[in-house]
């Protein structure tokens, strides 16, 4: 039973971690596989293809 309510707790606040993302169009049609943000606006994404992005105002917008 503790580690029933463990796992609801858990998955409660990762819920609401998640809550935060939105989907932003890439601007490419290769599929994105992990996305870092090192800073506050500064971030990275990867994907498939040697796709690499970079958005420098918190993902409003990506360049190759």
């Amino acid at each position: 039973m503790k580690n029933f309510c463990v796992l609801l707790v858990a998955l409660s606040l990762l819920n609401g971690a998640m809550t935060q993302w939105v989907h932003q169009n890439p601007g490419t049609s290769n599929l994105m596989l992990s996305v870092c943000f090192p800073g506050e606006s500064t971030g990275y994404a990867v994907g498939y293809n040697h796709t690499v992005l970079k958005t420098t105002d918190g993902g409003n917008h990506w360049t190759v």
